[in-house]
Order: C-alpha cells, then sequence, then structure tokens
C-alpha cells in the first residue's frame, strides 16, 4: 500500500491530486494519488481503476515551476552560471490559452483521472520512440533543446523535447516529426454560417437533421438551410500543434550544433561518415496522429524564422504579463474551458460565465436585445401610423 508522497509530491500550486471517479459531479472527492492507486489496487470500482494507468498519470504530472528549474540547472551544467535567466516556459505552456498559464502558477488544482488519460497515451508513445532512436543513428529525440529570450528585464529559456529530430541525408537538413493521439481520424462535414462565412464547425457528423444551428460569431440561431454544409472534409491538423512544430524548429535551429554532434558520434559509433553540418536547417515537419485503428501523417508547413520568433516573442509577453490574460471568447478556442482543472476560479476572477456558458450568455443578450429593438421598431412603427395632430382640425371636428 501506498502512502501519502510515495509517489507524487504536489508544490503549492498546480496539480495536486486526482478527484474520484465515483464521487458526484456537484460534490467531488478530492484524492491524493496514492488514495486513488491503492484504492485500484483493491479493485476500484471505476473504469480508471488501473494502477499501472494511475501511476503513468501522476509521474507524468509537472509543476509549475518545473519549467524554471530545468532551465536554470541546464544554464549552469553547461558552465556553471545560470547567466540570468529569470525564469524558464516549455513549448507545451506557450500553446493555448494564457489564463490557464497565469492560472497553474498561482491556484491549485485536481482532475478525474479520465480527464488526464492523455498523460499515459503520450508515454506509451515516447517508449516507442525510444526504441526506434536505439537503431536510427540518424535520430535524435527526447532531448531537450534551450533557446534564450528577452522580455524587458526578463532574460527567458524556452526549451522543448521534439520526439523525433531526424538528420536527411538527401535533404540535407533536420526532419521533425511529433506524435499525437486523437479519438477520430477521418473526413469530417463542415458547418459554415451564410451570412458571416465564418467556420461554425468540422464534425464527424452533418448537422442536417436540425431545424437550426447556432453561429456564436453572430450570436444567431438560423434556420438549417442558411448554413453552408460541406462532406468529405479532410482531416487536418490542429493549430495548436502546428505552432507547437514551429517551436520546436525554431530550438532546433539554435541548437543544430548540439545536434550534429550527437548525430555524428552515433554515426562514427556505427561506422559511418559523420555528414551533419553544424548549421544545418529545418527541411520538413510531420505530425503523426494516431487512435486505436489508424495512422494519420500530415505534413506541417514551418514558417519563416522571423514569423516564428514574433510568435514566441508575443506568447512569452502574455506569459510575463502583470495582468491576467482575458477569458477565451473565440468560438473555435472556448472548448479548451470544458478540459480545464481552472474553469471555476477562472468564472470567479472573471465574475461571469466562462467557455461555452460564456457563449450562451452572450446569444441569450443578443436575443434579448434583438427583441428589445424589434419591440421598439413595432411601437415606432405603430405611431408613424396615427395622423399627426391639427388644432384647426380639431376644433372643426369638435363642432367650432
Amino acid at each position: 500500500m501506498f502512502k501519502t508522497g510515495d509517489v507524487f509530491k504536489p508544490a503549492r500550486t498546480g496539480f495536486q491530486g486526482l478527484i474520484c471517479e465515483m464521487s458526484p459531479t456537484r460534490n467531488p472527492e478530492y484524492i491524493p494519488v496514492e488514495d486513488c492507486l491503492n484504492c485500484a489496487l483493491q479493485g476500484a470500482p471505476c473504469r480508471m481503476g488501473s494502477p499501472a494507468v494511475l501511476h503513468g498519470i501522476a509521474t507524468n504530472m509537472r509543476p509549475p515551476g518545473y519549467a524554471t528549474q530545468v532551465a536554470i540547472e541546464e544554464a549552469i551544467r553547461q558552465d556553471g552560471d545560470n547567466h540570468g535567466v529569470s525564469m524558464g516556459v516549455s513549448a507545451t505552456e506557450l500553446l493555448g490559452c494564457q489564463r490557464r498559464y497565469h492560472l497553474d502558477q498561482v491556484y491549485p488544482w485536481w482532475d478525474k483521472p479520465s480527464n488526464l488519460f492523455w498523460a499515459f497515451r503520450g508515454q506509451a508513445i515516447h517508449d516507442a520512440v525510444e526504441a526506434w532512436l536505439k537503431v536510427d543513428p540518424y535520430a535524435a529525440g527526447e532531448i531537450r533543446l534551450f533557446s534564450n529570450r528577452r522580455i524587458g528585464p526578463y532574460l527567458i529559456s524556452v526549451h522543448g523535447a521534439p520526439d523525433l529530430v531526424r538528420y536527411n541525408p538527401i535533404q540535407q537538413g533536420w526532419h521533425l516529426i511529433d506524435y499525437k493521439t486523437t479519438d477520430y481520424i477521418g473526413k469530417k462535414v463542415r458547418h459554415v454560417c451564410s451570412h458571416t462565412g465564418k467556420l461554425i464547425g468540422d464534425w464527424q457528423w452533418s448537422m442536417e437533421s436540425k431545424s437550426s444551428l447556432t453561429c456564436h460569431w453572430c450570436k444567431t440561431r438560423h434556420p438549417i438551410d442558411e448554413i453552408e454544409i460541406t462532406r468529405g472534409i479532410e482531416f487536418s491538423a490542429r493549430s495548436s500543434h502546428i505552432q507547437q512544430l514551429n517551436i520546436y524548429a525554431d530550438l532546433v535551429e539554435n541548437n543544430s550544433r548540439v545536434l550534429a554532434d550527437l548525430v555524428n558520434a552515433q554515426l562514427q559509433a556505427k561506422g559511418l561518415d559523420p555528414i551533419v553540418p553544424p548549421d544545418a536547417p529545418v527541411v520538413g515537419a510531420e505530425l503523426h496522429y494516431l487512435n486505436m485503428r489508424l495512422l494519420h501523417r500530415e505534413a506541417v508547413e514551418i514558417w519563416p524564422s522571423d514569423e516564428r520568433i514574433r510568435f514566441i516573442m508575443d506568447r512569452l509577453a502574455g506569459a510575463v504579463a502583470a495582468q491576467t490574460p482575458p477569458i477565451l471568447t473565440n468560438p473555435l478556442e472556448t472548448w479548451e474551458c470544458s478540459y480545464c482543472p481552472h474553469a471555476e476560479v477562472c468564472a470567479q476572477l472573471h465574475g461571469g460565465p466562462v467557455g461555452k456558458k460564456y457563449l450562451d450568455a452572450e446569444l441569450k443578450a443578443a436575443e434579448t436585445a434583438r427583441e428589445a429593438q424589434a419591440e421598439a421598431d413595432l411601437q415606432a412603427a405603430e405611431a408613424g401610423k396615427k395622423p399627426a395632430f391639427d388644432p384647426v382640425q380639431n376644433m372643426r371636428e369638435m363642432g367650432f
């Protein structure tokens, strides 16, 4: 049996433990990781009661200060000085909701194992990548790369560990591969608002059987015949995954000499010529999406260097901003709030709903405003039908 702290020791903020899968949503039971593991070892009644899975989830959680700790340790390891590094930020932390990044630094959180299953899936993929690294001398992976950027008074170490970096001797440059798991790989059905031309959603199924569909861009429920529906939309990479690979591309090109030395040593160990130049560029990148049935390879465009730097600097500015960034309001991004363990705290700080509830509230407010405007227009029209007051005619009608 495990004692509290045997497997995971929480920091003051960040991930603290798990929420029991069997506890009610309105009254969640917060428990240490070890209590959940002990329950699983005794035949837990929930679907997530797998000791190995729970252990994999817990050991993949990182405290808020982990990125800074790693950055400073690396700076000191190189030559005994941290060179004034103020903090570290991982490539993953630069993605998605920046408000969540701020809340992670300040507030503790818990979540259900079923919401954290991604941590275990990722570990399984990385194990397979490590096995490949042992047989491919041109490959480097699971190596953490660092690059310093200055934002005002802060020297920030951006770092990340791409799943696989491979030197391509034909293209004479680095090729990046990152692995992602997903529920669905296949063609989707696109739904576009005919009034704004904005994307409502790409989904596995068509919504044409519904009588109406809401466009949160124009805050209107439209009849379904006002929605442009297109079938056969190819599966495509998520924008945050593309951004992540471009951050990795920047890190690889800033550490090309380190990678070249590593791969050249591996080539020499195999009796091959060390052909990797110290300034090799990134020549390609792919995202490999996996589910239980399929693998989908998606080529990713690597942005020009100045565009990558501009993106990274913009995200770093948000990370060190004195004020907590605003809530997500983009209808194509608010889905993140449904998976955020800070959703309740976030709403309290915002003073109103967040995520889908925010969109629903905006929709209701817009509908109420339109109804009020319609009533005002009707009253104005009725007033316009009444003849203007004519005092002479009025006197005649009274018999004078």
